[in-house]
This record gives C-alpha cells, structure tokens and sequence, in this order.
C-alpha cells in the first residue's frame, strides 16, 4: 500500500512539472509569461478643489463658537 502511495505521488509531481508556464521553461525570453494589464491612473476619480479666497478669521471663529451657555453669556 506505502508502495503505491509513492508511486502516485510520484506520478502527479511529474504531471505537475510537466504542466509548468511558459516563464518557467524560458527563464531567458523576455516576453514569456508577461501579463498584460491594463494601466489604471492613481487619481482616476479624484475631484479637484477650487481655490478659494482666505476667510476672515473672525468670521470663522464666531460660526464654530458655541451660541449660549455660561460661556460669557
């Protein structure tokens, strides 16, 4: 039975390394096994903001100061 099991292990590591890429076969081609992809932009997709005048910083800080409580008031 060890016997057998051998053999077919045996047999299917041949039969993988009989189904080995291109790239693997030709180690010194430099076109095999080159995969195509398509290039695809890092800012595909990406908005571009508008450049916007500076704010009073006045304004600023009244519109993010909290309205009421014991702050002063």
């Amino acid at each position: 039975m060890f016997r057998f099991f051998c053999v077919a292990v045996g047999a299917a590591v041949l039969t993988a390394c009989a189904q080995a890429p291109a790239s693997l076969l030709a180690p010194t081609d430099p076109q095999a096994g080159l995969h195509k992809s398509p290039r695809v932009t890092l800012f595909a997709g990406a908005r571009q903001d508008e450049i916007q005048e500076p704010a009073d910083w006045q304004q600023l800080n009244e519109q993010v100061t909290p309205k009421g409580g014991h702050h002063g008031n």
